[in-house]
Parts: C-alpha cells; sequence; structure tokens
C-alpha cells in the first residue's frame, strides 16, 4: 500500500505546492462514502504565507480546493504532505482568493497524542510518539537563536 510521508520543514513563502481530493466525486454505499482513487483531482498553487491564529499553525496557499477536498493533503514539490487542507469561506459565504491548510506540525501532534506510527519525509519512522508533545515546539531547532 502506498501512503504520503508527512513532510519535515516548514514550507517557504512562494514554494510550489499540490493538493489531492475529490472535490464533488463521492458515491455512497449505506451511510459510508467512497472513492475510487483513478477519480483524485490535483490543483497546484504556491505557498502565500504562514501564520498562526489561535495557537493553530496555518498555510495559506493558491491552489483551488473545490468542495469535497477539504481534509485532503497539502503536499510540497516531493509529495510530502505539509498540511491538511480545510474549508474556508468568507463572511458572504463566498469562497476566499486563497485556500487554507492546517500545518503538517498540528497533524504531527495528533498522531503523536494518539500514538499512530507515522513515516517522515527523510524515510524515518517515528516510532516514539511524544504522548504530551510540545505544544508550541520550535520550528528550527537547528538555528542558533544568536
Amino acid at each position: 500500500m502506498k501512503y504520503l510521508a508527512i513532510g519535515d520543514e516548514i514550507p517557504a513563502t512562494t514554494a510550489p505546492c499540490y493538493t489531492l481530493g475529490f472535490p464533488g466525486i463521492m458515491s455512497r454505499e449505506g451511510k459510508v462514502a467512497t472513492y475510487v482513487s483513478e477519480d483524485v483531482t490535483v490543483t497546484g498553487g504556491l505557498v502565500n504565507k504562514i501564520y498562526q491564529e489561535d495557537t493553530v499553525n496555518y498555510i495559506a496557499f493558491s491552489a483551488t480546493t473545490g468542495q469535497g477536498g477539504s481534509g485532503g493533503p497539502l503536499v510540497n514539490y516531493a509529495g510530502d504532505v505539509i498540511g491538511v487542507t480545510k474549508a474556508y469561506l468568507s463572511e458572504d459565504g463566498s469562497s476566499k482568493d486563497f485556500m487554507v491548510a492546517v500545518n503538517v506540525s498540528e497533524l504531527r501532534k495528533v498522531l503523536d497524542r494518539l500514538g499512530v506510527e507515522y513515516d517522515v519525509a527523510d524515510g524515518n519512522v517515528n516510532p516514539d510518539p511524544d504522548p504530551n508533545p510540545d505544544p508550541n515546539p520550535d520550528p528550527n531547532p537547528d538555528q542558533d537563536p544568536a
């Protein structure tokens, strides 16, 4: 089974990014939604901004995500997951000029808290998830604070 690795770097502004999703394509089998892998929609754009709102890290990006595409991965050029797309509407109910993804750092916190193993982009499996991760990890731990 193929799956996507979780990115280990904060994407740079203007870096290429891609969304993968199944907007508008879904069939129902009882109460379960099913998707066909051949129907995946890939759209490309650029990372516009990295920001934090209410202690959650986000990525604003220009790739379009249609209805039903929320919750899909936002990947970098190498195909590593850098975020999870979310619906983002303006107050009047229309789409914004940019889309938003929850930064992969938030996903890693949840997976660690749940004890779920995952592969990071460098190919290493996170064998020992931290059940109490630092809520404000240093995004650049290898840099000297000067």
